[in-house]
């Protein structure tokens, strides 16, 4: 079970403390969220820094070529036991390279659109 820090616990109420979700005043933030988390400050970025057009453009594309953050975090959990941290780590920036390498005719579809 997933507990809050003690500043946490007496602030945030659980949503499913058993899976480390805690509800954030009117949000639900989750205790293991990375990849929203790479999403959201990819987009913050592009809005302050492109403006909203550029960022709504860049969106379509971007769950997608993220999708290499999954595929190098399945390898790592199968590889790190395996071959350890230095090889594991390999192996699986390798996957991720295919994957994206794979992904470039969709990605590139998807762009002309």
């Amino acid at each position: 079970m997933a507990t809050p820090t003690p500043w946490h616990a007496r602030k945030h109420q659980p949503a499913d403390a058993e899976n480390g979700v805690w509800y954030y005043d009117n949000l639900v933030v989750l205790h293991k969220s990375t990849f929203p988390a790479v999403l959201l400050s990819t987009m913050v970025i592009l809005i302050i820094n492109q403006g909203i057009p550029f960022a709504r453009a860049t969106g379509k594309i971007l769950i997608l070529s993220s999708s290499n953050i999954i595929v190098y975090g399945i390898v790592v959990y199968f590889t790190f036991p395996a071959l350890g941290i230095a090889l594991g780590t390999a192996v699986s920036f390798a996957a991720s390279l295919i994957w994206v390498l794979a992904l470039r005719p969709v990605s590139d579809l998807l762009s002309k659109k």
